[in-house]
């Protein structure tokens, strides 16, 4: 505050920073104006009143590199556009909250320079960070980064030797994380982190420092929590580095990693051998449908050991619902019970216990099929169960490849896709299964930018096309489920035509209903938008619709 400066008189200064760091310039502010320096770098105050506030603070450039004494020096309210920083020296807890309270859009902080522990909850709910480099500290502490939501990346250094508890509980942005060296990890050092697919944990390195330049004064744990990855996503591989062992006290998706000979076979058969790293089981696999997957490098199961994928699947009245699993499967299962699969049209449902069904290229209808082929985009249905159950789908000595990049089949109309991970579709094009799991129909929401968007969850079969195809209706031959045709009338507001060779269905307003086979066999349930419906992927027939017979 300047005291007892002459009204109606001039003041001008300069200002010099006692850091040389060019990544800081200063501000000075008046109220609400901001002053700018002259050619000289002098600011200039015209006072009006006897006592005036100067505000003068440091502002820094996106991605600076600060002390403790330069970040005291800033104003963070001022530097709400700042996304990424660097930290250096000795950083006490105070001062580290500064940077992640203050900072509102902090999304990158590199600490790999900072000679400072990170204290318990550093982190905890700073849902801008993105991305973090830890320094050479020996423990990342109990809920170091529990909810950081959008944090996906984290460059953990071989010193790291201990995960306390809960330290990235909630990160449900976070896919992978590699750490080495590790021999000690808290209860529910994951919990939450329902996207992250992968968990690495390498030897410790001869490379490594022998001592961490900064020691956690917290009290250390010793070994695997018995807790450690409860609430991991269940669909989380453990890839255990060459020479380290499993932990006896959690049962989870193992593989090890060895240096071996790996055959590969070129576009034209042709084998080669080459040097390269190998992935095998240790121990059963265990995956849910419903949540992400994703196999980095294709793995082998070995000895006894089987892989399995449960489904949840409807009861036998409901209609069908999405399978893929990332293996080719041997055996079906519920409750411990193998399940007899109908795999033609002509067969009896009272013999079998489901059926699955998809497209072959080039095809228009999707038709059953005899077996599961891993990374199949497919459909299951229960054929005499009343209840829905979850079934089984396993395999031993089998190769799993690497998740592909894209798994679909491509028919005449339409191409039928699979995803193990959650993705934000153009709504347009794409056509998601209905609730009834009796048509491909286009759902759509707007994104954050007002873009239509559709979304479809982990191991979700859908459809995609080109804009306005319509309901695309399940029709597989040999899907016997019968309903009383004769009880349907035609309400008012609905008109049913063939044009073109597709159904065609106007309503006044948004409604459900059954299409029919001429033998009153009902082959599917639609959901209607007011106006003009087009149900595609229907074969040549009569069918029957609120009471009105159509040939096709």
């Amino acid at each position: 505050m300047l005291k007892n400066v002459g009204e109606n008189s001039t003041v001008r200064f300069t200002i010099e920073f006692s850091t040389d760091n060019h990544d800081l310039s200063p501000r000075v502010k008046v109220g609400d104006q901001v002053l700018e320096a002259d050619e000289e770098g002098y600011y200039t105050v015209d006072i009006t009143d006897a006592d005036i506030t100067v505000e003068i603070y440091a502002i820094p450039a996106n991605g600076a590199t600060l002390t403790t004494e330069e970040i005291v020096s800033v104003n963070t309210a001022e530097a709400a556009d700042v996304t990424t920083l660097s930290l250096q020296g000795e950083i006490d807890s105070e001062t580290l909250a500064i940077v992640v309270n203050g900072f509102e859009s902090l999304e990158s902080l590199d600490l790999s320079d900072m000679q400072s522990e990170i204290p318990a909850n550093a982190f905890e709910g700073k849902s801008s960070l993105k991305e973090v480099v830890l320094p050479e500290v020996d423990a990342i502490l109990p809920n170091t980064f529990k909810d950081c939501e959008s944090l996906t990346t984290v460059n953990v250094p071989a010193t790291v030797s201990m995960i306390g508890e809960g330290a990235f509980s909630g990160c449900t942005s976070l896919e992978t994380i590699t750490l080495t060296g590790i021999d000690a990890i808290g209860a529910g050092a994951f919990s939450g982190c329902d996207n992250l697919t992968s968990i690495n944990l390498n030897p410790a390195s001869s490379e490594a420092p022998a001592k961490a330049a900064i020691r956690a004064k917290a009290p250390r744990l010793s070994g695997f929590d018995e807790a450690a990855f409860d609430g991991l996503n269940p669909n989380c591989f453990i890839i255990l580095g060459e020479g380290v062992s499993m932990p006896a006290s959690y049962a989870g998706n193992y593989l090890t990693t060895r240096v071996g000979e790996i055959e590969d076979i070129d576009s034209e058969g042709s084998i080669s051998i080459r040097q390269g790293r190998i992935y095998e089981s240790a121990g059963d696999i265990s995956l849910k449908a419903g949540y992400p997957l994703s196999v980095a490098n294709k793995f082998s199961m070995i000895g006894s050991d089987r892989i399995s994928c449960t489904v949840n699947v409807p009861a036998a009245s409901k209609g069908w619902t999405a399978l893929v699993v990332p293996f080719d499967v041997e055996r079906v299962t519920a409750d411990g019970t193998e399940l007899v699969a109908k795999t033609t049209p002509d067969q009896e449902s009272a013999t079998a216990d489901y059926m699955v069904a998809s497209l072959t290229e080039g095809d228009r209808e999707i038709a059953l099929r005899a077996g599961v082929a891993a990374n199949m985009p497919s459909l299951i249905k229960q054929t005499k169960s009343n209840e829905a159950r979850d079934l089984t789908f396993s395999a031993s000595a089998v190769t799993v490849a690497a998740t592909p990049a894209v798994m679909a089949t491509s028919g005449a109309d339409y191409d039928l896709i699979a995803s193990y991970s959650t993705k934000q579709l153009p709504a347009e094009t794409t056509y998601v299964l209905n609730e009834a799991g009796t048509a491909f129909e286009a759902v759509e929401s707007d994104d954050e930018n007002g873009v239509a968007t559709t979304e479809v969850a982990p191991f979700a079969v859908y459809a995609a096309g080109h804009a306005g195809l319509g309901t695309i209706l399940i029709g597989v031959a040999g899907d016997d489920i019968v309903s009383g045709v004769d009880s349907v009338k035609l309400p008012e507001g609905v008109k049913v035509a063939a044009e073109n060779g597709q159904l065609v269905i106007y309503v006044d307003e948004a409604k459900t209903t059954a299409i029919y086979s001429a033998d009153g066999r009902m082959v599917g349930m639609l959901t209607l938008n007011p106006g003009r419906n087009v149900v595609t992927g229907l074969k040549g027939g009569i069918y029957i619709v609120e009471g009105v017979k159509v040939l096709l």
